[in-house]
């Protein structure tokens, strides 16, 4: 299958095959999660039990390679979280830290 192409009006009536690297349209950044504090939880049927961790208190968002949060925060005094299962995006807004929430562009989800 050939790649689809924008078109562009030419002078003469024609019309021009514009790649679509011309055509940027703007990403969301992403963000690291981190909480106040973890705390285990048994998760699964009682013969497969497992230890999972989970956010406790507020969520914070960092940037990829920031020392600190978006609220200032040193990184040394969180909980980091993985994005597959607990993006900073599928928190609410009342468990997200304030300053986080406002300095990410308030994220949904």
């Amino acid at each position: 299958m050939a790649p689809r192409h924008a078109l562009l009006s030419a002078a003469d009536g024609t019309f021009v095959p514009v790649p679509a690297r011309d055509h940027l349209s703007l990403v969301q950044p992403v963000y690291i999660t981190f909480a106040d504090r973890v705390e285990l939880r048994q998760t699964g049927p009682l013969w497969r039990r497992e230890q999972r961790r989970s956010p406790v208190g507020l969520a914070h968002a960092a940037h990829l390679h920031s020392p600190k949060a978006l609220c200032g925060a040193p990184l040394e005094s969180l909980e980091a979280f993985g994005r597959s299962r607990h993006p900073f995006e599928g928190f609410e807004t009342g468990q997200r830290c304030r300053t986080c929430d406002a300095a990410a562009g308030r994220p949904a989800s």
